[in-house]
């Protein structure tokens, strides 16, 4: 009986490291994956023009993006298109949006879905959302 006590030891260290050394790939953070879908949109958008267009991404749910520092957005999706900063003096929230719509070249004036992130420090946002705009 002591004989196979003394094993497990040895059996555990093999478990581990055999748990440890696995080709299956590490699955990436759900926000990280919705990021990678909002910059490929957010390229979309950019590369359109002529008629109105909105992006489908518009419909992605992105209420887990809260937590997400406001540096990770701008670099995934390149500056904001209005935040905060466009205003002096600036009070909190600290707020940022980009654009996920086009309107045709003709067109003055109109709005569509408008990623927004909400921060209370300017750090980190707080709230991410989509808001619509006219």
């Amino acid at each position: 009986m002591a004989h196979r006590l003394s094993c497990l030891p040895s059996l555990a260290l093999v478990c581990l490291v055999q748990g440890c050394i696995s080709d299956s790939p590490v699955p990436a953070k759900p926000s990280q994956d919705i990021l990678v879908r909002l910059k490929d949109c957010f390229a979309d958008v950019s590369a359109r023009s002529g008629d109105r267009f909105v992006s489908p991404c518009a419909k992605v749910d992105v209420a887990s993006l809260g937590g997400v520092t406001i540096e990770q957005l701008k670099k995934t999706l390149g500056p904001p298109g209005i935040s905060s900063d466009d205003y002096v003096p600036s009070s909190p929230p600290y707020e940022c949006r980009w654009a996920f719509y086009r309107l045709p070249s003709d067109v003055a004036m109109g709005g569509g879905p408008e990623l927004q992130c909400v921060s209370a420090d300017g750090v980190t946002c707080r709230q991410v959302r989509w808001v619509w705009t006219q």
